[in-house]
């Protein structure tokens, strides 16, 4: 069984001179199994993108259930073929004069430094990357405390103090968060905003850079704080008339404000 494999997003590596494998699982406790997602928080959860792309289709969540399942129970022969994976990895990167990088936690956030610690010190050619919510494990990395050939990248949530990401990016650190580059560069006026969702390459945007990602899917009527948005104040629905707190604003018409109940208007988001 095949179990990294590349996607949409991490298809666009190519043009920058990188072949990147992913490992997608279950994330949070879909599995049944393990709680994939430790420092998920409510936000997190709603907005997750596990079920966008291909994993609209039942039988690609079954599979990232299945992998899941066989990481818990049968981890010595699941490690093995992720190994197997990274070899083929390395090279079909060469091949193609390509350099190779991996994430291990596409949609979950375990402890790999822990879990494989072998597989940074065998694939020393490989970049590993990817993001976590785990604050202490990221100050640990931050401070040299993981392999040199993984990098990770912070992920905001709405129970993050924005003192602790001015404080992250102040450090030198990735930090991303959901929400318009002009809505995040309003909210940390100080911080340098970068579009995330041009690449994954995190690891090589430039140290103390504020990464911001689209909302996409359920994301565009997060309501937890997950997602950053302008502030607009309270609004009455354009169609109901229900009063929205900070409401979302479409292109097309821009004083309109549409509740997540009436969100069948043609409009772009703005």
């Amino acid at each position: 069984m095949k179990l990294l494999a590349t996607n949409s997003k991490l298809k666009k590596c190519t043009k920058h001179g990188f072949l990147a494998y992913g490992l997608s699982l279950a994330p949070e406790k879909l599995s049944g199994v393990t709680n994939a997602c430790p420092h998920a928080t409510e936000g997190c959860v709603f907005c997750c993108i596990n079920k966008s792309g291909m994993g609209v289709f039942q039988t690609t969540q079954d599979a990232r259930v299945r992998k899941t399942i066989e990481f818990v129970e049968n981890r010595p022969e699941f490690l093995a073929t992720v190994a197997q994976d990274l070899f083929e990895l390395e090279r079909r990167a060469e091949k193609e004069s390509l350099r190779p990088c991996a994430r291990l936690n596409v949609f979950s956030d375990f402890v790999w430094e822990s879990i494989a610690p072998v597989f940074f010190e065998y694939f020393r050619g490989i970049q590993f990357y990817d993001y976590t919510k785990g604050l202490a494990r990221f100050r640990r990395f931050l401070s040299g405390g993981l392999p040199d050939n993984y990098h990770l990248t912070f992920s905001r949530s709405e129970e993050t103090p924005d003192s602790t990401v001015s404080e992250l990016l102040a450090e030198g650190a990735i930090v991303s968060a959901l929400g318009s580059e002009g809505a995040i560069q309003a909210r940390f006026p100080e911080a340098r905003i970068l579009n995330g969702d041009m690449h994954d390459l995190t690891f090589l945007h430039p140290k103390g850079t504020l990464l911001a990602l689209s909302a996409k899917g359920k994301a565009k009527h997060d309501q937890t704080g997950f997602v950053i948005r302008e502030n607009f104040g309270d609004q009455n629905c354009a169609e109901c008339e229900v009063i929205i707190p900070n409401g979302k604003r479409y292109s097309g018409a821009p004083d309109w404000t549409v509740c997540p109940k009436c969100d069948d208007a043609d409009y772009g988001v703005a």
